[in-house]
């Protein structure tokens, strides 16, 4: 609640200054939170509530206002997405893509993925989320698959479902 309203004073701010059709923002983090979701209270885990972001973005004058895009997005896409929307060339080797096609609406973002690692107790851990899987790893032995579009609660492991194993 804080947060919401710290944002609130910061958007006011720019209505008041005159600069909110002028500027673009983006209210994001770098990871989600648990919150004791699964019995985990931390963040670092690949499930939608930890891998998860807020990704809020506006531009009043190029982007669509109150769209929800949900395709698979990752930090790595916030500078080539502000290359875009600023019109400048992206730097040579920048990782990521631009969003500004998803939130416009010219790519379904069917294609995208998002990549994450993180590496805890030990030992490291590897995922890849498309729009329909989510595919992660631990070197410790853990190993999941989830159908995102028909368990988007993540709760039916599928990885040892020989239909799956291909996947």
């Amino acid at each position: 609640t804080f947060v919401d309203e710290e944002f609130g004073r910061i958007l006011r701010k720019l209505d008041e200054l005159g600069l909110r059709e002028k500027t673009i923002v983006l209210y994001t983090a770098d990871h989600g939170e648990m919150l004791g979701d699964r019995g985990i209270w931390y963040k670092n885990s690949f499930y939608d509530g930890s891998a998860g972001i807020p990704f809020i973005w506006s531009c009043p004058k190029i982007l669509p206002q109150g769209k929800v895009v949900g395709a698979p997005a990752m930090n790595m896409d916030i500078f080539p997405t502000l290359c875009d929307l600023c019109c400048l060339p992206r730097p040579p080797g920048l990782e990521g893509s631009s969003l500004v096609p998803v939130m416009k609406g010219t790519d379904d973002g069917r294609d995208r993925i998002a990549l994450s690692e993180n590496y805890r107790d030990g030992y490291a851990g590897r995922m890849i989320r498309t729009a329909k899987w989510k595919y992660f790893f631990y070197t410790d032995g853990g190993e999941y698959l989830y159908d995102m579009q028909a368990d988007p609660g993540e709760e039916n492991n599928l990885i040892r479902d020989p239909a799956h194993r291909k996947m």
